[in-house]
């Protein structure tokens, strides 16, 4: 059974901290590849998904800046990023940092140059920062998901900037469709955008 066909598995998961990982285990079990997550913050997915890439054999590229200007969370970033490493600690084998922006051009080549079977979409949120980031992931493949698409009441305000940053990015990733997040299909908050042989 294909990943996102109508009456898949993966649509009777709730919630999305654990549709991420089953989606990523799905693509481990049938892509080569690592997986990429931009934007990682304290760790939690990517825990997760240092689970499935111990499973499997593959690594974690954990991609985030924790600058310490990001007005959000500037007075805990270095807590954040302590947090992130002591979640982490028991699979640091299985993860590979990267802290520095995913729009540095630096990275991005890095970036370019990963396998990847699965990437998970949640750095800066601005149109411009959402679009590069699924660009340079383009060539996983299996999945890309894209957090925050919607907000978890179901309304969209500022999350439209991801959502254009995906419309715009469809427009040159033809070989690919999206599942958007429906009260039907049991989406929360995330998008994603597959190959459409998955």
């Amino acid at each position: 059974m294909k990943l996102f066909e109508k009456n898949s598995e993966f649509y009777n998961i709730e919630g999305q901290i654990r549709k991420l990982p089953y989606a990523a285990e799905f693509c481990c079990q049938n892509f080569n590849g690592d997986l990429v997550e931009i934007g990682c913050l304290r760790g939690s997915m990517t825990l997760l998904y240092a689970k499935v890439a111990k499973k499997y054999n593959r690594k974690v590229w954990a991609i985030d800046p924790w600058y310490e200007d990001n007005k959000k969370y500037d007075k805990n970033l270095q807590g954040f990023y302590d947090e992130f490493l002591e979640k982490i600690k028991d699979y640091k084998d299985y993860v590979e940092i990267i802290k520095a922006s995913s729009l540095d051009e630096d990275t991005i080549k890095k970036i370019k140059n990963i396998d990847i079977c699965f990437a998970s979409v949640d750095g800066l949120h601005t149109k411009d920062a959402c679009y590069s980031d699924i660009m340079s992931v383009s060539h996983c493949s299996g999945v890309i998901a894209v957090d925050d698409v919607i907000d978890s009441r179901g309304e969209i305000n500022w999350q439209q900037k991801m959502r254009d940053a995906i419309g715009e990015a469809m427009i040159e990733l033809k070989d690919y469709s999206v599942v958007w997040p429906t009260e039907e299909n049991k989406i929360e908050k995330n998008a994603y955008i597959y190959k459409n042989e998955i």
